[in-house]
């Protein structure tokens, strides 16, 4: 009984070690993966909740087909990239243009959106590149 306890004990051991092994060689790197992923979505709470931008003015063009001038000041703490940003018309996608790439805290950048047809009353929507928006209207 001594030696046959002696290597039944060895097996489960080495058994043992193996498998922890294989649990810890497979566990860990997930668990990396979950706390960068957490680091990450904390990261983007905290640049969402110090964004905030607001729509100072909408200047209309004359004529038909006519552009508008969207000047946007940051209000928020948070550097943004206007390339980032979308701007809707009546919920439709608009290719712009700006005056600064970048968009500091307490400045203003201006947004020109050429050959609108739109008429009536328009609202337009800015999204910063973190879906952070403000909305105003403008007549055509």
């Amino acid at each position: 009984m001594g030696f046959s306890a002696s290597a039944a004990f060895a097996i489960i051991g080495v058994c043992m070690v193996i498998c922890m092994d294989i649990f810890f060689g497979s566990v860990l790197p997930s668990l990396e993966d979950l706390e960068r992923s957490y680091r990450e979505l904390e990261e983007r709470s905290v640049e969402r909740a110090n964004t905030e931008i607001e729509i100072l003015s909408i200047t209309k063009s004359s004529g038909n087909p006519y552009n508008l001038s969207i000047e946007v000041k940051n209000t928020g703490s948070i550097n943004l990239d206007v390339e980032e940003f979308s701007v809707l018309i009546n919920g439709s996608l608009q290719n712009f243009t700006y005056s600064s790439r970048y968009l500091y805290p307490e400045r203003t950048v201006l947004i020109n959106v050429t050959d609108l047809t739109y008429t009536g009353s328009n609202r337009v929507k800015i999204i910063t590149g973190n879906g952070v928006s403000d909305y105003d209207t403008y007549n055509a």
